[in-house]
């Protein structure tokens, strides 16, 4: 069984790929990152947030036909952390926006989705409820040792690209536990 974890954004979507057979361990972890344009005068606003919505759809494709090439996508479970609710309406409608790419992207390919409360990932990775996410990231690195090696860099070395990708990790860890996954693996071993 194959997990493929996705933390949906606008600007970063965090996806990581969690291999569950004989052993549970990550072998891929990325985040997607999506620019506007340095052109806002050439580009109108809303032409501009359909280009990047339409570069992540692409990715999530690519993901799948580069990462997971190796396995049928009927081994295979999308689960996504559940959209936040920004303070902001234009963040709250770009976020809304990106998950939905996600769910089409997940109809498209005909895979189940589990969707992950933000406070349960971190209650679940952590065992506190109000973890930071740096405790989320060091839990995760505790449990999956060779994560750590798989994070992202960003530009000039940064880490800033991590953040996005760990939200994924801890979602596809998550999903373990869910009653799909559950069902998938008690599907598996008929």
């Amino acid at each position: 069984m194959i997990i493929l974890g996705i933390d949906p954004g606008f600007a970063h979507l965090g996806w990581a790929i969690l291999l569950h057979d004989s052993e549970t361990r990550f072998v891929a972890v990325g985040t997607v990152v999506t620019e506007k344009t340095t052109h806002k005068r050439e580009v109108r606003a809303a032409s501009d947030n359909t280009r990047r919505l339409r570069e992540l759809s692409c990715a999530l494709a690519e993901i799948v036909e580069t990462k997971l090439a190796a396995f049928s996508l009927a081994d295979v479970l999308l689960a996504a952390e559940e959209a936040s609710h920004p303070r902001h309406a234009s963040s709250a409608i770009k976020v809304g926006a990106a998950w939905g790419v996600v769910v089409g992207f997940a109809a498209t390919a005909d895979l189940p989705i589990v969707e992950v409360a933000p406070k349960d990932l971190k209650r679940i990775v952590t065992g506190r409820a109000a973890a930071t996410k740096g405790g989320v990231q060091a839990a995760l690195e505790s449990r999956y040792p060779d994560l750590a090696a798989l994070w992202p860099l960003g530009p000039r070395g940064g880490t800033d690209l991590v953040e996005h990708a760990c939200d994924a990790a801890a979602v596809a860890h998550c999903a373990l536990a869910s009653d799909l996954t559950r069902a998938m693996r008690r599907q598996e071993k008929k």
